[in-house]
C-alpha cells in the first residue's frame, strides 16, 4: 500500500471518527433536553396511540386478532409519525427562530450529524410509547407478539425516513407557526389518508398511488412484517426503500440547511 493510500485511509477514518463523536454527543444533548418533558410526551403519545386503537376497534365493531394486529402496529408507527414529523418540524423551526441554530453553527460539527442527532433523539423518545402500545394492544385484541430481529432495523430506518420529512418542513417553511400547522396537517393526513391505520386496498385509487411514494407506507409495512417471525423478501425490500428515503432526506436537508438566524 502506497503512502498516499495510507494517508487517504487515515483521513477517512479520522473524518468518520469525528462524525460519530459529533453524532453521539449531539444525540446525548437532544435526549437530555427531553428530561423535563419526557413524562408528558410519553403520556400524550401513549394516550393518543391507545385512543386510536380503541376508536378503530369501536368503529369496526370487532376485536378480531388479525384486524387488531393491523390497528395496533399502525398506531405504534404513528408514534414515530407524531414525534418524527411533528416534533422534529417544530424543533427545527423553533431552533431557527430562537437562534439555537446559530449556537450549533459556532461548534465544529457536521450538519448531517446535527440533523441525525435531532432525528435520533425524537426516535428514542417514541420507543417507549411504541412498546406500551404493542403490549396493551396485543392484550386487548388477544394476539401473540412474535418479534423479528429485523425490527431493530425497521424502527430506526422508519424514524430517519419520517423525521427527514419533519426536518424538511421545519427548515423549509420560514414562518414557525405555519411550519407547525403543516406538520400537524401532515400527521393527520398520514393517519387517515395513508395506508398506516387503513389498509391500502380500502383507500381511493389516488391515495393508493400517493401512498406508494410516501415513506410512512413502507414504515408501516416493514413494522408489521417485523412483528412476524419470518424474514421475507418483502420486508427486506421495504427496509431498503426506507434506507433510500432516510439517507436521501438527510442528505437533502443537510445540504440545504443554512447556519443562520431567520
Amino acid at each position: 500500500m502506497t503512502s498516499s493510500n495510507t494517508y487517504r485511509l487515515r483521513s477517512l477514518w479520522l473524518s468518520l471518527n469525528h462524525f460519530l463523536q459529533n453524532y453521539l454527543h449531539l444525540t446525548a444533548v437532544i435526549v437530555l433536553e427531553f428530561r423535563q418533558w419526557l413524562t408528558m410526551i410519553l403520556s400524550i403519545s401513549v394516550l393518543l396511540n391507545l385512543g386510536m386503537v380503541f376508536a378503530f376497534s369501536f368503529i369496526s365493531g370487532s376485536r378480531d386478532p388479525e384486524l387488531g394486529r393491523y390497528f395496533v402496529s399502525g398506531a405504534a408507527v404513528m408514534s414515530l409519525v407524531t414525534l418524527g414529523v411533528m416534533m422534529v418540524a417544530q424543533d427545527m423551526a423553533q431552533s431557527r427562530r430562537n437562534g439555537a441554530i446559530l449556537y450549533y453553527a459556532s461548534l465544529p460539527i457536521s450538519k448531517t450529524a446535527f440533523i441525525l442527532a435531532v432525528v435520533s433523539g425524537n426516535g428514542i423518545a417514541a420507543v417507549p410509547g411504541m412498546i406500551i402500545t404493542l403490549l396493551v394492544g396485543s392484550w386487548y385484541f388477544g394476539f401473540t407478539l412474535a418479534i423479528n430481529p429485523l425490527i431493530f432495523a425497521a424502527i430506526p430506518l422508519s424514524a430517519i425516513s419520517l423525521a427527514g420529512v419533519g426536518a424538511a418542513i421545519g427548515l423549509g417553511i420560514p414562518n414557525w407557526r405555519v411550519a407547525g400547522l403543516v406538520a400537524q396537517a401532515t400527521m393527520f393526513f398520514i393517519m387517515f389518508f395513508a395506508p398506516v391505520m387503513i389498509p391500502l386496498d380500502r383507500l381511493p385509487t389516488i391515495l393508493q398511488l400517493t401512498g406508494k411514494i410516501l415513506p410512512p407506507t413502507y414504515a408501516a409495512q416493514a413494522f408489521r412484517a417485523s412483528l412476524q417471525p419470518d424474514i421475507t423478501v418483502a420486508l427486506l425490500i421495504d427496509l431498503a426503500i426506507l434506507a433510500v428515503f432516510g439517507l436521501g432526506s438527510l442528505a437533502i436537508v443537510a445540504k440545504t440547511l443554512k447556519w443562520r438566524l431567520e
